[in-house]
């Protein structure tokens, strides 16, 4: 006698395989694997794409205001010049002398952020650049600069762009 085996008959010896019922259910599940997998795949290239350009855009952002903070902390107080060149948003540039009796620029070019002595050769901080500005600050301590960059950078459609604003508060040491 053949027993029973969680409803339904147990196999006579010597039988071996799988049930048409058996091999559908694991083709069923195949198929939603199969329909499953390459979207979830496609959405962790975008995701870690997104994430390697925002890390990327924050360090860019944190490296030129950086160099922004140590120049401006070196101005001689009451050579600062901030300036709005035709062609570009307000107040993207400054001017003035570091203790080296050096005048140095900072300024924004298009979507560059370019730093470096007036007469010589500036270093690009930036490509990414959206916008800058230099604001004395207002208040007790006329001596403050505010700066604040935005830097922007396009990752795989359809998500948006990466950006990263950053403002700081300087009070020239000299």
């Amino acid at each position: 006698m053949v027993k029973r085996r969680w409803g339904r008959p147990a196999r006579a010896s010597g039988q071996r395989g799988l049930t048409l019922t058996e091999l559908l259910v694991v083709a069923a599940i195949m198929g939603l694997g199969a329909a499953v997998v390459p979207k979830m795949m496609i959405d962790l290239v975008r995701f870690t794409n997104r994430n390697t350009t925002q890390i990327e855009v924050q360090r860019e952002a944190r490296i030129a205001m950086d160099e922004i903070i140590r120049l401006l902390r070196m101005a001689r107080i009451g050579t600062t010049s901030i300036l709005s060149p035709v062609g570009q948003p307000p107040f993207s540039k400054i001017t003035f002398i570091a203790g080296d009796d050096i005048m140095y620029v900072i300024r924004q070019t298009g979507s560059q952020l370019l730093i470096g002595p007036e007469t010589g050769t500036k270093r690009v901080y930036s490509n990414n650049l959206v916008w800058c500005s230099f604001i004395n600050s207002k208040g007790t301590d006329f001596r403050s600069i505010t700066v604040s960059i935005q830097l922007s950078k396009a990752t795989i459609k359809p998500l948006s762009d990466s950006e990263i604003s950053v403002t700081e508060t300087i009070t020239p040491l000299n």
